[in-house]
Parts: structure tokens; sequence; C-alpha cells
């Protein structure tokens, strides 16, 4: 009985699946970018600011950020952000991967968030939105600490 009833979850699913309505994703809507004013410090201190934020929120950052060139204020990496169909079927997560740039300079630092290859229905799309945003303003939380 149990067997028939996660069938009958998996067809509904594949079935309001295939009516949900893509958003189109524009390159605006693809680029986020978060620029910040650090007055007083200096391109390292931001850097490892930033790289202790990204440790703290990604857990084992080298997972996520595959160059890390403390000498050029860079670091660049892959991370992913979850998001699910617009209800009622919000039982169905989905993953969107996005590339993750971070420059520092004496005084400044910018953030440049690019989703690649995602495939988002509006709600998505704003849940995702809400997360980058998310994670822009606690990186500017701790850069300013």
């Amino acid at each position: 009985m149990c067997k028939m009833k996660n069938i009958t979850i998996i067809i509904l699913v594949i079935i309001l699946t295939g009516c949900v309505n893509w958003v189109e994703l524009t390159p605006e809507m693809e680029n986020f970018q978060y620029t910040y004013k650090v007055e007083g410090k200096k391109k390292k201190k931001i850097w490892k600011l930033a790289r202790n934020h990204f440790a703290t929120i990604y857990g084992d950052y080298r997972r996520v950020l595959s160059v890390q060139d403390e000498e050029e204020g860079t670091m660049l990496g892959k991370g992913n952000v979850k998001w699910c169909f617009d209800p009622p079927i919000c039982a169905v997560n989905e993953w969107c991967d996005y590339m993750i740039r971070f420059d520092a300079e004496d005084g400044n630092a910018k953030l440049k968030l690019n989703l690649v290859g995602c495939r988002l229905t509006e709600g998505g799309y704003e849940s995702i939105k809400n997360d980058l945003d998310g994670l822009g303003r606690g990186l500017r939380n701790a850069l300013l600490e």
C-alpha cells in the first residue's frame, strides 16, 4: 500500500512539473553584484574577513572556493542554492549553481554571483534572489565588523 502511495505521488509530481511556467532568465536576472565601502581597512584584512565569512556560511570553504589569491585580493568558486517549485508542489526541491567572484582592494570590495544553467519558476527565482541578496548582506556585515 505504501509503494502505491509513493508511485502516485511521483506520477503527480511529474505531471505537475510539466505544467510549470518556467521563467526565461535575462542576463540581468542571472547576475548579482554587491559593492562594499570598507573605509580604513586594507585589502588583505578585507580578504581575510571575507574568507572567514565564507568559511562560516559554506562550512569547508575550500570545496566552494577553487581560487584564493590573498595577494591579489581575489577568490573564485562555485556554489549552489536550493529552491522549490511554486506551491502546491513545494515538496520538490531543485538546485541552481552560481559562480562566485570576490575582489578586495584597500577600502573597497566587490562580490559577483552569476547563476549558471538554471531553469526556474517565478517563485523559484524570487527564492534564489532572496537567498543571494542575504548572502550579499551577510558579507557586508562581516566586512564592516
